[in-house]
């Protein structure tokens, strides 16, 4: 976050609640949060229960904890079922 913003949000004492990424810029401030891995999995199961097996995993960039996340269910779902993890289909 840009240090005149926070600067700014942080004089204000304008409440603050995080969504989905926890902020070194606030570390305690209230959050909510999603279990990235487990919505991976779950969608990956999902897919592979309907007969996909070709699944492609579309994630953000690396070094993002969302992204590391959702990598690590899929590839789970992916191990559990058998199929082999093809780094060509992680873009």
């Amino acid at each position: 976050m840009e240090e005149g913003l926070r600067r700014s949000i942080q004089k204000s004492n304008i409440p603050v609640v995080l969504l989905d990424r926890r902020s070194k810029d606030f570390p305690r401030a209230p959050g909510i949060y999603v279990d990235n891995e487990e919505g991976a999995y779950t969608g990956t199961c999902h897919l592979l229960e309907n007969g996909c097996t070709r699944i492609c995993f579309l994630g953000g960039p690396e070094g993002v904890n969302t992204t590391s996340e959702r990598l690590r269910g899929y590839q789970q779902a992916l191990k559990e079922s058998g199929i082999s993890f093809r780094p060509e289909y992680v873009f």
